[in-house]
């Protein structure tokens, strides 16, 4: 009876998770977990060799105290069916820290990886530091096959130089609405200072007026290329003014790809106090995420390589940044409803800002100055609330990933971005930026 109930607990497995999905598990198991290669031959057997015969049939046979032909294979065999049933409950539903695979909540092979940002310096210029707060916590090298981050660097968004010190910073917590998405830490990157109210390393400085950091340099050549040589903006809102990039500052990921990831996503929660009077102007600050990967297949990722792009239900593309409050996209919801573009010449009238609370305490939330459109009850600034940015790759190649933020032809009035829970996944998706 005891291997009745054994073998009555597999076949339940199996039954309840479709023996495809099962099979691909084993593929796993096979390709990462080689200790667990000698029970395979028994699962074989169990799912091939006697598909027809049934549970009654095995069960008839123990009754009469029959010894089955497969468990004769094997003096062992009895034993292997509860180790095979406990490993795949286990590796389905349960977190491994031997392995750190990286793949989490895609429901593929079920196991989270443990945080690996707790005690992050704020103010480090350890790009390697700033890959953990994002929850990429595996590190190995060029040579040879294992995935995680190869390497990271600091520049600015040319790809060349050094940012000021107080553009970016770790944090584990921005405000009293803004946490991390996952383990203890997140990264910031700013046009000013990398601060809510009361931070320090490095300190506050008020977005308005806005701090300039003294740096400039190219936008991205590459994705400047790209889109005809401007900067994009949102459907019926002017080009920036000029492609000088002013205050920026570009953390730089290279990546090998966990062998069966097929694509990633990034929380990313963007604040701006050009809201709401420069909305659908020639100044708003810009944010990237720039994907270098060989994937040519469908859906495709942005020809650009910017994932930070919302593509709308009229397949109009509006960049991540303070323009999402215009045409009221639904994606810019910390805010205050009321007039928009008054100082931009863009005149309009938002209606889709949801709460404040993510501003409290950041320093957007300050009362806003006297040119801020005449909102009533209006602040500072105001952001998007987290926004998931994804992008397709290939697995086991490396890719590089770079997330830069800078002003756009002026270093006044300072915008920031919060970057957490880097997940890798085993599907394909539409590459591009949405709420979640």
């Amino acid at each position: 009876m005891e291997k009745l109930s054994y073998l009555a607990t597999f076949v339940s497995l199996i039954y309840g998770l479709g023996v495809a999905n099962v099979l691909a598990h084993i593929r796993i198991f096979i390709i990462e977990k080689p200790m667990a290669i000698w029970v395979i031959p028994y699962a074989s057997e169990l799912l091939v060799r006697e598909p027809a015969e049934g549970v009654r049939s095995r069960a008839r046979e123990t009754s009469a105290h029959a010894e089955p032909d497969m468990y004769k294979r094997s003096n062992n065999f009895g034993r292997s069916i509860p180790v095979l049933t406990l490993i795949m409950i286990g590796w389905l539903g349960s977190a491994s820290a031997a392995i750190q695979d990286e793949i989490f909540g895609d429901n593929f092979e079920g196991f989270d990886h443990a945080a690996c940002d707790t005690g992050l310096p704020s103010n480090s210029t350890d790009p390697l530091q700033y890959a953990a707060a994002l929850d990429l916590c595996q590190t190995t090298t060029e040579p040879g096959t294992a995935p995680g981050v190869i390497s990271g660097t600091f520049t600015l968004s040319s790809g060349t130089g050094t940012p000021a010190a107080q553009s970016h910073a770790i944090r584990s917590a921005f405000g009293s609405g803004n946490s991390p998405r996952f383990g203890s830490a997140m990264a910031v990157l700013s046009t000013g200072a990398a601060a809510a109210t009361g931070q320090t390393l490095p300190s506050f400085t008020a977005f308005q007026p806005g701090s300039s950091n003294g740096t400039s340099s190219a936008a991205p050549a590459d994705w400047l290329t790209a889109n005809g040589g401007t900067i994009p903006s949102a459907p019926g809102c002017p080009t920036a003014s000029g492609t000088a990039a002013q205050d920026p500052v570009m953390l730089t990921l290279r990546i090998r790809v966990p062998g069966n990831a097929r694509s990633f996503s990034l929380a990313a929660n963007f604040f701006s106090s050009d809201y709401p009077e420069s909305v659908c102007g020639q100044f708003n600050d810009v944010f990237v995420a720039l994907l270098d990967s060989g994937f040519a297949g469908a859906p495709a990722n942005p020809v650009d390589k910017n994932l930070a792009t919302y593509i709308a239900p009229n397949s109009a593309a509006y960049p991540l940044g303070v323009n999402l409050a215009y045409g009221n996209t639904g994606l810019f919801t910390q805010c205050v409803n009321g007039a928009t573009g008054c100082a931009s010449g863009n005149p309009s009238t938002i209606y889709t800002c949801t709460s404040t609370s993510g501003l409290t305490g950041t320093g957007m939330d300050i009362a806003a100055p006297a040119d801020s459109c005449g909102v009533s009850g209006g602040m500072v600034g105001g952001g998007t609330d987290w926004l998931m940015l994804r992008g397709n790759v290939i697995p086991g190649e490396i890719i590089t990933l770079r997330l830069a933020l800078w002003d756009s032809g002026d270093s006044s009035y300072d915008s920031l971005v919060i970057l957490d829970n880097f997940q890798w996944s085993s599907q394909l998706v539409t590459a591009g930026t949405t709420r979640n």
